[in-house]
């Protein structure tokens, strides 16, 4: 019988031919509005903020929802764990994160300080995910499935409150330290030193500056969520939270652009700048180098050279 290998195609040409459009779309809204360098800056600093915080919750709740036969979290593969089943690993970590959050509200709270409700729940996850460890032994195929349903609900929602906590504390705050010093660079606000204000002034701010975004730019946040679709579709689709960080990448490009915009402008060059950096920024170049390689054809199998 002839093997077959997948030829590995690039994107295909409706994709591509997608991409240019939301690209000349963005450079025609700047033209159409006349954007000034202030003005792509904010919007990449609202789309980051808005898109990412919105693909960290797609992915925290595909993990959640979704089965999976894969490991719980990124590069967790089970390669290394000889014949640990998906089971054993979901119920290693979920019963680690139940004590780390008990550990963790003790050391807060007390003992005598324990919520009880908190302690039940920790209780159930980790008894509903040692009993899918144990379902496939005599005696004990009763035991929900724990990777399944609402049970898989169930034992991942201490993991799901801490992975929602700790990106909204971390990648909502990097925002807020970043809006502080933005609106030195490129001020929105009327009044533009960081410095010299308090914590609840800067928050006030923060406040204010994500509605005035979101007001000004947001065909900009909405053409940037339409270019990253396949990107949302892959989130809702994994279960086993690989894609949480992915946003952290836009932040780190968004950071060095605007890097480049300051040092431009502190050259005097910003006036000139913005259109090309629309161009780097935004053309996909790689896409369509890719598709043009390849024809637009998409993955297909191809008999192998080797036997019959």
């Amino acid at each position: 019988m002839r093997e077959e290998e997948r030829v590995t195609a690039g994107p295909s040409r409706a994709a591509v031919s997608w991409d240019l459009v939301l690209f000349a779309g963005t450079v025609a809204l700047a033209v159409i509005q006349r954007w000034q360098v202030v003005d792509l800056v904010w919007s990449l600093w609202i789309a980051s903020l808005a898109l990412g915080y919105a693909f960290l919750l797609t992915s925290i709740g595909s993990m959640l929802t979704r089965s999976s036969g894969e490991g719980l979290l990124a590069g967790d593969s089970g390669s290394d764990s000889g014949s640990e089943t998906p089971e054993q690993r979901l119920a290693g970590q979920a019963v680690a994160m139940n004590l780390f959050t008990l550990f963790a509200a003790w050391m807060f709270l007390g003992f005598r300080g324990l919520p009880g409700w908190l302690v039940a729940i920790l209780a159930v996850s980790s008894v509903l995910a040692v009993g899918g460890v144990l379902r496939d032994r005599p005696g004990f195929g009763f035991l929900p499935d724990p990777s399944r349903g609402l049970v898989r609900l169930v034992v991942l929602a201490p993991m799901g409150v801490f992975f929602l906590g700790f990106f909204t504390v971390h990648f909502v705050g990097f925002h807020f330290i970043h809006s502080i010093f933005l609106n030195g660079m490129f001020p929105l606000l009327p009044e533009a030193s960081p410095f010299g204000k308090t914590m609840d002034r800067n928050a006030t701010d923060f406040l204010w500056l994500v509605r005035f975004a979101l007001e000004r730019y947001w065909p900009f946040v909405a053409a940037s969520a339409l270019s990253r679709f396949r990107e949302f579709r892959a989130a809702s689709q994994a279960a086993d939270g690989s894609m949480m960080f992915k946003p952290y990448l836009n932040v780190v490009r968004m950071h060095l652009m605007i890097f480049v915009f300051a040092g431009l402008g502190a050259a005097g060059l910003q006036g000139f700048a913005l259109y090309p950096l629309l161009v780097v920024y935004f053309l996909p170049v790689g896409q369509v180098a890719k598709a043009l390689a390849t024809g637009g054809r998409k993955d297909r199998p191809r008999p192998s050279a080797g036997g019959v």
